[in-house]
């Protein structure tokens, strides 16, 4: 801070303080300031002190005793000094940058407020040496060589600034990059090329950065290493064969029709060529293609406004897409056979599928199966089976072939080669096959024994060794063998047992009896004459031995009643004893208890005398019981069903028992709608009045009394127009007259009803 600043300040702060005021740079008081001799003044208390720059400034009067006054910034006493570096000054002030002392802090100090010169000094000054970026441009007219200087490091903004660098304004060619106004800069000196750079800035060479300091462009008309060509403003997108404003060479897609494309619509949807409807393409019909010519049949686009029905783009004329870009038909005289075609011939007109030989109308070759008998063919039915009269083979099928006909064959096993499916042989009329020679088929009774058969004699004669079913005759097969090879059958009634038919097993005799002295067939004897179903010990007529319950007493049986059981009749299961009764101490047949003599129907818990447990409703009261009066229920007698309490009655508060209600004490006879004291619900009739009864006079009648049958209105009574209750007529004494009457009850008038409703 220079002299003239802090004396100002000083006397600020001393006006401010003393409140007297400032003129002139001096403060007015009773007693004038003293001047100091270069236009300022120090006011009362204060005392002018020289500085090093020839001017005065003002300081304390007691400046120099070695106590800092309150307005002073330091006093050191006789060790103030404006000569000493860092020294408190005479003016009782810090050192300070311009006050001509270097200080620790400082490089420089001239004394000067000068910030162009080579030591920036004063309030505003950094007492440094001035350096490049230093935020002070040290200008020629004080030694320096600076034209700018914007306090900062980056050499690339308008002004080159930074250690390395002189503080010079940015121009294109001083080899640095200008960021926002310049996109390369190479400089003039080929000797100092900044790096990435191969070459000074030149309009000439290729690649290189352009003088304007803008990097090679195309249409600078200098042809650089990416471009094809350059001519600079010639460079045209319309002019045909010109290079283009991309700098490529014209080309077919560019959308301009150069020497020897004959149509050019560009690959730029948004911008066609007039009379271009879509850009250069290989796929949309009728448009310029790809190599810059007009669409056509063969260019393996379908284009169907000109006729094509097709296009494969090439010049196979036997493909799925002939060469005149129509689908291939059969009948068009080509020979359809690539591709996805299957044509093995092609007459055009002359196809034909009933002559012989001829390409069909299919486009196929003539051929075993189309129906027609070509050359080499002995029929052709069409179909592709070998079971009727034509084979697939074309040739006519006969017996002996392996084909069977079903219209005049049976079988066909063949005669040689491989055997048709379920052939195990050729067609024989000796060996046992499934086939005879003749396409027939084989059979029982054609006097070949075939698989499945026990015999074949030929013949359909039951009676020999072979029957006609080609089984072997046997006993039992219910026909009698007479014939042949013996032994012969006496009889043969189709069973094979001797105990069912008339004949035997062996077929040599009578079916087995009961009765004929032989014991067999699940007989368990057999007397003859001597079975009997009376005589003990005897076999039975029916063959069997004899048993206890056949009503016979035997010699080992105690008895026989025929009852067979422990508990009917008077002979036990056994035979061995008299029958089960209830008092014979014995349990059984039913019976859940038996204690003999001590059974009885009065003592408590005792077995009863039907043998049977005792039971509540016995009417005796077991262990356990609380009453049994034998009713066995809740409504009836003194007990109820459980044999636990007294029987259920009417006023216990319980309702039961066929009871419509039961209020205990609350039921009453005379009481509205209350329960009735038989355990009933109130009810017209019962002589009270209840809630929705008009009358109820006990008569429940519309005769008696004065309440009708219902409760809801008064009794009938003679004259009221409604005959009931022994009136032999009623027309009412007033009123409307009731059909039927001629006029109201009368006794006077010839009416039908006097007024005791009688006729």
């Amino acid at each position: 801070m220079n002299a003239r600043l802090s004396l100002v300040s000083l006397l600020a702060v001393f006006c401010l303080t003393t409140g007297v005021a400032l003129l002139s740079g001096s403060c007015l008081k009773e007693v004038v300031a003293v001047p100091c001799g270069d236009g300022t003044f120090c006011p009362g208390g204060y005392k002018c002190v020289g500085d090093l720059i020839g001017g005065f400034r003002c300081a304390v009067d007691t400046c120099g005793n070695g106590q800092p006054d309150p307005l002073e910034d330091c006093d050191d006493g006789e060790a103030n000094s404006d000569t000493q570096p860092d020294a408190c000054r005479l003016s009782c002030r810090f050192p300070s940058c311009g006050d001509n002392v270097v200080d620790s802090d400082e490089s420089c100090d001239d004394g000067n407020e000068q910030l162009q010169d080579s030591c920036p000094s004063g309030p505003m000054g950094s007492c440094e040496n001035a350096v490049c970026g230093d935020g002070y441009i040290w200008t020629p007219e004080f030694g320096g060589s600076e034209e700018c200087d914007d306090n900062n490091d980056n050499p690339q903004d308008a002004c080159v600034s930074g250690p390395l660098e002189a503080c010079q304004v940015a121009t294109c060619g001083d080899g640095v990059v200008q960021l926002g106004s310049e996109f390369c800069d190479c400089g003039t000196d080929p000797s100092n090329l900044p790096a990435g750079c191969i070459t000074v800035n030149s309009d000439d060479i290729s690649g290189a950065c352009r003088t304007d300091c803008l990097m090679a462009y195309c249409g600078d008309n200098v042809q650089d290493d990416n471009e094809e060509c350059d001519d600079g403003d010639q460079n045209s997108d319309t002019l045909p064969n010109a290079c283009r404003e991309n700098c490529l060479n014209a080309f077919c897609g560019d959308g301009v029709q150069d020497a020897g494309e004959i149509c050019d619509c560009g690959l730029d949807e948004s911008a066609l060529p007039i009379g271009c409807n879509d850009v250069n393409n290989n796929v949309t019909p009728g448009s310029c293609r790809i190599t810059c010519v007009n669409s056509s049949c063969g260019d393996g686009v379908l284009n169907p406004s000109e006729g094509e029905q097709c296009d494969d783009g090439n010049t196979v004329n036997e493909d799925d897409c002939p060469n005149n870009c129509m689908l291939p038909i059969c009948g068009d005289g080509i020979v359809y056979n690539q591709g996805n075609g299957a044509e093995q011939c092609d007459d055009g007109a002359q196809n034909n599928d009933s002559a012989p030989d001829a390409c069909r109308t299919t486009c196929l070759a003539p051929s075993c199966g189309d129906g027609v008998a070509d050359s080499g063919e002995q029929c052709d039915d069409g179909n592709g089976s070998n079971n009727d009269s034509c084979l697939t083979t074309c040739q006519t099928n006969t017996c002996g072939d392996g084909y069977q006909n079903p219209a005049i064959e049976a079988c066909d096993c063949n005669t040689a080669g491989p055997l048709p499916p379920g052939c195990t042989g050729y067609n024989s009329d000796t060996t046992p096959q499934p086939c005879r020679l003749n396409c027939s088929a084989v059979f029982c009774s054609d006097g070949v024994q075939d698989p499945g058969e026990a015999c074949d004699d030929g013949n359909t004669d039951n009676t020999d060794d072979c029957l006609a079913t080609c089984v072997v005759a046997f006993c039992g097969d219910g026909h009698l063998h007479a014939i042949g090879t013996p032994p012969f059958e006496v009889c043969d009634d189709g069973t094979t047992d001797d105990c069912s038919g008339t004949c035997n097993a062996a077929c040599d005799g009578p079916a087995n009896f009961c009765g004929d002295g032989i014991q067999r067939c699940s007989e368990q004897c057999d007397d003859g004459a001597a079975n009997s179903n009376t005589t003990p010990d005897a076999c039975r007529t029916s063959c069997q031995s004899p048993f206890c319950g056949d009503s016979v007493q035997d010699s080992s049986e105690f008895c026989d009643d025929g009852g067979n059981d422990d508990c009917a009749g008077s002979c036990n299961a056994a035979c061995d004893g008299a029958v089960n009764f209830c008092g014979d101490s014995i349990q059984r047949c039913g019976e859940q208890c038996d204690d003999g003599a001590a059974n009885s129907d009065t003592i408590p818990d005792a077995c009863r005398t039907n043998c049977q447990n005792t039971i509540c409703g016995d009417n005796v009261q077991d262990s356990g019981e609380f009453c049994d009066d034998g009713g066995n229920d809740d409504c009836s007698g003194t007990c109820n069903a459980a044999c636990d309490g007294p029987a259920n009655f009417c006023g216990d508060g319980m309702q039961a028992c066929g009871e419509q209600c039961d209020d205990g004490a609350a039921n009453s006879d005379t009481t509205p709608d209350a329960c009735r004291n038989n355990c009933q619900d109130p009810f017209c009739g019962d002589d009270v009045v209840d809630s929705g009864e008009f009358c109820d006079d006990g008569g429940n009648n519309d005769c008696q009394h004065t309440c009708n049958a219902s409760c809801d209105g008064p009794a009938n009574f003679c004259g009221d127009g409604i005959e009931r209750c022994g009136e032999q007529c009623d027309c009412g004494d007033s009123g409307p007259i009731p059909i039927g009457c001629a006029g109201h009850n009368d006794d006077a008038s010839p009416m039908p009803c006097d007024t005791h409703c009688h006729t």
